[in-house]
């Protein structure tokens, strides 16, 4: 789905885990278009780290 369709869906919840996952995690946390991820610690703590800096 393209970016301006997930801007009509109100509530958008990614899922996605393993630490290769860390870039489309981090990606979706910069769009800001996340309500809500699952996803597991090792695949958050990478992810957080790259979007961080």
């Amino acid at each position: 789905m393209p970016l301006e369709g997930l801007r009509r869906i109100p509530t958008v919840i990614p899922a996605c885990g393993s630490r290769n996952k860390a870039a489309v995690i981090a990606a979706t946390l910069r769009a800001g278009r996340a309500s809500i991820l699952i996803t597991d610690e090792d695949a958050a703590v990478a992810a957080l780290a790259l979007h961080k800096g």
